[in-house]
């Protein structure tokens, strides 16, 4: 028994040298690996550099007001403003919602001041991307509900 389990074992690593070697198995080509793809550097990532509104005095529910965000490079990036006491806005770059020319590096809209609970004084307007970049407007916005 020895010696014939001894002539398996010879006949099994054998068979898988020749396989190790072939270039073929079973009508599989085996051939050198694909080649590594390298990749550059990722593309710059619009970064929102400005943020502003054209409210001149204190809003009440119904009042419109025009909300821009800037970035740096033209986008379609999903960019959204918020006013403490309001739904997050979202801007538009594309002709629409108070845009006014589409595909441009500024994002707005104009949107009208829903009913807030309490009264706000003094807030700062934010545009947030959604790749995490975003700017404060420098002037203030009051809604009185």
């Amino acid at each position: 028994m020895r010696k014939f389990s001894a002539a398996i074992w010879g006949t099994v690593s054998g068979l898988l040298l020749v396989v190790a070697g072939c270039t073929s198995l079973f009508g599989v080509k085996y051939g050198p690996p694909p080649p590594v793809v390298k990749y550059g550097p990722p593309p710059p990532q619009p970064k929102v550099v400005a943020a502003a509104h054209d409210a001149r005095k204190t809003l009440k529910k119904g009042d419109s007001v025009h909300l821009t965000a800037t970035t740096d490079m033209a986008t379609m990036m999903r960019i959204r403003v918020s006013i403490p006491g309001q739904p997050l806005i979202d801007l538009y770059n594309d002709g629409t919602h108070g845009d006014k020319v589409p595909g441009d590096t500024v994002q707005e809209v104009d949107y009208q001041i829903s009913g807030a609970n309490t009264k706000v004084t003094e807030a700062r307007v934010t545009a947030s991307a959604e790749n995490g970049s975003s700017a404060v407007a420098k002037d203030t916005i009051s809604i009185d509900p």
